[in-house]
């Protein structure tokens, strides 16, 4: 069954219960990632979803550079196969409040995860 069927709530939900547990589940992170990376439909992602998963990342130290580039051509607008559903999620920056920001900022600074666009447009 795996986590096909999950929605971006499920996904931040169940990544963040672990996240906050201090419980790490890298075999589960990592098809979450393989997953994410494959989607070609963001459009049930909010910012909130989005950057609460990223945490959840970073907080468990848990890497993934496909997953977090993803995340940003989405919220830039361009380098993704996903950017054509984005304008319709809100997956903007400018529709990300400011605690979002600073949770999606804190996670890639978190992982060391290069990406000097997002943080220049912010």
């Amino acid at each position: 069954r795996g986590f096909r069927g999950f929605n971006s709530q499920d996904i931040a939900y169940t990544v963040g219960g672990l996240a906050t547990a201090r419980r790490p589940q890298p075999e589960l992170f990592s098809c979450l990632s393989d997953l994410l990376v494959r989607r070609d439909d963001w459009s049930d992602f909010t910012p909130q979803a989005l950057s609460t998963t990223l945490w959840a990342y970073a907080t468990l130290r848990h890497r993934s550079a496909p997953l977090f580039d993803a995340v940003a051509g989405i919220v830039l607008g361009h380098d993704t196969a996903a950017t054509a559903t984005a304008p319709r999620t809100g997956l903007r920056l400018s529709r990300f409040s400011p605690h979002d920001i600073s949770l999606t900022l804190w996670a890639f600074a978190a992982l060391s995860q290069p990406s000097p666009r997002l943080f220049d447009a912010v």
